[in-house]
């Protein structure tokens, strides 16, 4: 009698062993679809373009296995619809994610062959063309019920980037 117990829960661990590992292989494989990284890409640059009130366009992302992202092509302009950064390649190395505590953690964020305009515009009394960004990234939103997410970043590297 023990045995069979034995045998019908080693079945039943296997299935769930497996389904979790297909459903894995599943969601890993479908990130590394275009036709899903299009739409992933469409998300981020219009999720962004709302935030900021500006325009935002990815050209693409890259989705590595879970740890990493890199976006291709990215622009982003200031309120005056002028270039305020163009970045070939950003890339963020992904140490931690919690979903429940809204948390992201990056080692590492790169900005490569960039450019960044920062201006200041007399009609803006002073500030930096990026002050809105700041401000839409610090802003509470008293709308929603959950907590914001929280985004640390251990280090940024800067390559092949000019600041203008």
């Amino acid at each position: 009698m023990p045995s069979k117990v034995l045998k019908k829960t080693l079945k039943i661990s296997s299935a769930t062993l497996l389904i979790i590992i297909l459903l894995l292989g599943g969601a890993y494989f479908a990130l590394r679809s275009s036709r899903v990284q299009t739409k992933l890409t469409q998300y981020i640059a219009s999720y962004f373009s709302d935030k900021f009130g500006v325009t935002v366009s990815v050209r693409g992302v890259d989705i590595g296995f879970f740890n990493s992202v890199i976006l291709e092509g990215v622009f982003i302009e200031d309120l005056h619809h002028d270039t305020l950064i163009y970045a070939e390649q950003i890339k963020a190395n992904i140490t931690g994610v919690g979903i429940e505590k809204r948390h992201l953690q990056v080692s590492r964020l790169t900005l490569e062959e960039s450019k960044v305009y920062l201006r200041k515009y007399p009609e803006d009394k002073g500030k930096l063309n990026l002050q809105f960004i700041i401000d839409a990234l610090g802003k509470k939103d008293t709308t929603k019920v959950s907590a914001p997410w929280t985004i640390g970043v251990n280090a940024l590297r800067v390559r092949q980037t000019a600041f203008q």
